[in-house]
C-alpha cells in the first residue's frame, strides 16, 4: 500500500526483501467490488487495468470507487482506484470498465505490507 491504496500483492519472501507484483503488472488479476458488485480486475500489456463481465444490471457511474473484495486473502475495502470508462459489449449483455488506479506508481518512496493475521 502506498498509504490508503493498494498497489500490489507480495508474491514472495525473503530475509529482508520481499517481492511484489504490483496492479500495473499485466499477469494481475484480482477480485474486486464497485459498490456491493464483484468482478476480477485484470492488467493488460498496456497497463490499463479493467474489470471484464460486469454485469449490465449494476449501475456503474465514471469516478465511483473500485476497492478489494476481501474474498480472497487480501483484506476487503482497500481502495485500489475509481472508475473511468465503461463500454457494454457488442450484444449490450456485459459491462467492461477501466479503472484509473488512484496510486502514483512512478514515484512510490515508501509502502506499506499489510500482514493477514492467522484465524485459528
Amino acid at each position: 500500500m502506498d498509504g490508503k491504496n493498494l498497489i500490489g500483492i507480495v508474491e514472495e519472501v525473503q530475509n529482508h526483501t520481499s517481492r511484489v507484483k504490483l496492479l500495473t503488472n499485466p499477469n494481475t488479476n484480482l477480485s474486486v467490488k464497485i459498490n456491493d458488485a464483484y468482478g476480477i480486475l485484470k492488467t493488460n500489456k498496456e497497463k490499463e487495468c479493467w474489470i471484464e463481465d460486469f454485469s449490465k444490471n449494476i449501475t456503474v457511474m465514471k469516478e465511483q470507487e473500485v476497492l478489494t473484495s476481501g474474498i480472497t486473502e487480501i483484506p476487503g475495502n482497500i481502495l485500489i482506484g475509481t472508475v473511468d470508462k465503461i463500454e457494454m459489449s457488442d450484444l449490450g449483455t456485459i459491462q467492461r470498465i477501466k479503472i484509473k488506479l488512484n496510486s502514483d506508481f512512478q514515484n512510490l518512496n515508501y509502502i506499506s505490507i499489510l500482514k493477514k493475521e492467522n484465524i485459528e
